[in-house]
């Protein structure tokens, strides 16, 4: 699969562990800077896009936000590698590879709750590091192919923040998320 692919990674020392998932894509853009105002024109130009950094249920800080879906909507193949990226991507139908509350800073899991005792800064690293390597093993796979890859080489060992993280690696699909939409579109928005 050799898509043109757009990356829409903040510029975020935190989160540079990520830059392997995209670093050989061939006929990739790269956008770093959230002050881009032409993040709706890259996204039609491209045939899909991949979001990566520490962001909210709501969108990719200062990059994508609600604005953006139907845009998003339109592609397949999508990666949303966020904290709660899941959420934004159930919210608006769209389909792809998505994560949950995902743990990539120590600060993250004590606020899930996962034990000090059980987990160091060089853990949460190898989790973020295998993570990374995993993902650009198979970018150019299909995402079901991509998904099933991450779910039998992302495997805890013993790793709390790998066995917390794994749990909340997704792969939605075009059907499921056409049925979510029906539903949000019935349920009326706080």
């Amino acid at each position: 699969m050799n898509l043109k692919t757009l990356v829409l990674h903040h510029d975020d020392r935190s989160t540079d562990f990520l830059k392997p998932i995209y670093a050989d894509l061939p006929a990739v853009t790269v956008v770093t800077d959230s002050s881009d105002q032409n993040v709706s024109q890259l996204i039609r130009e491209h045939d899909r896009v991949i979001m990566l950094g520490h962001d909210y249920p709501g969108g990719l800080f200062f990059m994508v936000n609600d604005s953006h879906a139907s845009l998003l909507r339109q592609k397949r193949d999508n990666l949303y590698i966020w904290c709660h990226a899941d959420q934004y991507v159930k919210h608006h139908g769209l389909t792809g590879l998505t994560t949950g509350m995902f743990i990539s800073e120590t600060g993250e899991a004590t606020y899930s709750g996962i034990p000090s005792r059980t987990y160091s800064q060089s853990t949460v690293c190898y989790s973020n590091e295998l993570l990374a390597r995993l993902v650009a093993e198979k970018i150019h796979a299909p995402l079901p192919e991509l998904h099933a890859h991450l779910l039998d080489h992302y495997q805890p060992k013993g790793c709390p923040i790998i066995e917390y993280n794994r749990k909340r690696i997704q792969l939605i699909e075009p059907a499921a998320a056409s049925a979510k939409r029906i539903q949000s579109a019935a349920m009326p928005h706080p």
